[in-house]
C-alpha cells in the first residue's frame, strides 16, 4: 500500500471514530442555534487533503485546507475567510444552501519551486439540518505571486463533520 492510500486510510477511520464518538451530542432545535460562533468542522476535500472550518459567528468563517499530491506537487496549504449567504437559495427542511465568498492565500511546496498565492473563493455550501455534515463544491481563482505571477483556478468538493 502506498503512503498516500495510507493517509487517505488513516483520515477515512479518524473520521469515522469522531462520528461514532460524537453522535449521541447532535441536538440543537434550530439551524440559527447550530451554525453559530465557535462550531468547528472537520473532513476531507478533492483533490487530495483535509478540511478545517471554524464559524466565527452566523455569518462568516474561516476554512483551512491541508493537502498532498504527487512527487511534482509535494503539499499545500489555503487559509480562507468566509462570508456565507443564507437567504440566495430556497428553504428547505431538509438541508440549508449558502452561497459563500472569500478570500484567502495559498503556500504550496513543490518538487522544482514553492510559490504563494492570492486565492478568491466562491461555492456552494450544503448543510444538512437532521445531522451533522455539510457538502461542499467551490471554485477558487487563484494569482500566484512568487516565484513568478500567474492566474488559475482551482476546483474544490469536501465533505465535512461538524462538531455541534
Amino acid at each position: 500500500m502506498g503512503k498516500r492510500k495510507k493517509i487517505g486510510a488513516g483520515v477515512t477511520i479518524f473520521l469515522v471514530i469522531i462520528l461514532i464518538l460524537s453522535s449521541g451530542g447532535f441536538a440543537a432545535d434550530n439551524f440559527e442555534q447550530k451554525i453559530s460562533k465557535g462550531k468547528l468542522g472537520i473532513g476531507v476535500v478533492i483533490p487530495s487533503g483535509i478540511t478545517l472550518k471554524y464559524w466565527i459567528n452566523q455569518v462568516n468563517g474561516i476554512d483551512l485546507k491541508a493537502g498532498w499530491g504527487s512527487n511534482e506537487e509535494k503539499s499545500r496549504i489555503c487559509l480562507d475567510y468566509l462570508w456565507h449567504r443564507f437567504d440566495f437559495f430556497k428553504r428547505s427542511k431538509r438541508q440549508k444552501l449558502a452561497l459563500y465568498y472569500g478570500i484567502g492565500g495559498k503556500f504550496h511546496s513543490g518538487k522544482y519551486n514553492d510559490h504563494i498565492s492570492l486565492r478568491m473563493v466562491i461555492g456552494i455550501d450544503f448543510i444538512f439540518i437532521k445531522v451533522p455534515f455539510n457538502f461542499f463544491l467551490e471554485l477558487s481563482p487563484t494569482l500566484q505571486l512568487s516565484p513568478e505571477t500567474n492566474l488559475g483556478i482551482e476546483p474544490a468538493v469536501g465533505l465535512r463533520y461538524i462538531f455541534w
